[in-house]
């Protein structure tokens, strides 16, 4: 009955997590832009086939996640250290390094998973004691805890592959010598671009759609920096 229980928690809350998850995709996106994330305006069709999409994905990942952490039970220390240095690095070190604009930022991105993992093992290894009391008086907070963190490092991790995947992205979309990073309502956000291979600057402008001519563009920029602490502010 508790496993029913999760089961249509889980489905009820699955379309808000898909619309959440598409929202920090385009939060990843526009960091990298330099547009105020108050912008971020998403039309029905990308909420509906992005929030699927992400869905489908997550749950492949925490699957895939859960086969894992059954596997390393009765395991030697270096399989379960082994193990939970891929999950942690997962929701930890794999964000930072989608974020990372420099090498000093990707290794950072080991540190942290590396702790993490440590810390695991080792409270495997000690006999704790469950304190049943407190799960008769607020039974369903310890698993509201955990979903709310797992909901929020999995934003994270989603915002992290919107950075990286605008920061690789090779092709875009101009109007009359700027760059259209996205639409707002009726309009589109357009930037200014710089010389080739200097910073993207922070002002935004919008610019009514009807009747503004495209065309595809490969410009070179600098766009935001990430969220590491290894890698250095703009200038």
């Amino acid at each position: 009955m508790q496993l029913l229980k999760r089961e249509a928690v889980l489905l009820a809350l699955a379309p808000a997590l898909g619309m959440l998850g598409v929202y920090a995709y385009e939060s990843g996106r526009y960091r990298f832009l330099k547009v105020p994330s108050l912008l971020i305006d998403l039309p029905i069709n990308r909420l509906l086939m992005g929030g699927v999409a992400i869905a489908v994905l997550v749950t492949l990942l925490l699957m895939a996640i859960g086969v894992l952490l059954k596997w390393m039970v009765g395991r030697s220390w270096f399989a379960r250290f082994l193990t939970m240095f891929v999950v942690f690095y997962i929701f930890l070190g794999l964000p930072l390094l989608l974020y990372a604009t420099t090498l000093k930022g990707a290794l950072s991105s080991l540190i942290v998973p590396v702790c993490f993992a440590l810390s695991g093992v080792s409270e495997m290894e000690k006999k704790v004691t469950t304190n049943t009391e407190d799960r008769k008086v607020l039974p369903w907070l310890p698993d509201a805890l955990f979903l709310a963190f797992g909901v929020l490092l999995t934003s994270w991790l989603i915002s992290g592959f919107g950075f990286w995947n605008e920061r690789m992205a090779g092709d875009r979309i101009c109007q009359n010598g700027s760059l259209v990073v996205g639409v707002y309502r009726d309009n589109l956000i357009i930037k200014a671009l710089p010389k080739p291979g200097a910073e993207l600057d922070d002002a935004v402008t919008l610019v009514s759609a009807a009747g503004a001519v495209l065309r595809e563009c490969s410009p070179s920029f600098v766009g935001g920096r990430g969220i590491s602490t290894a890698d250095p502010s703009p200038r």
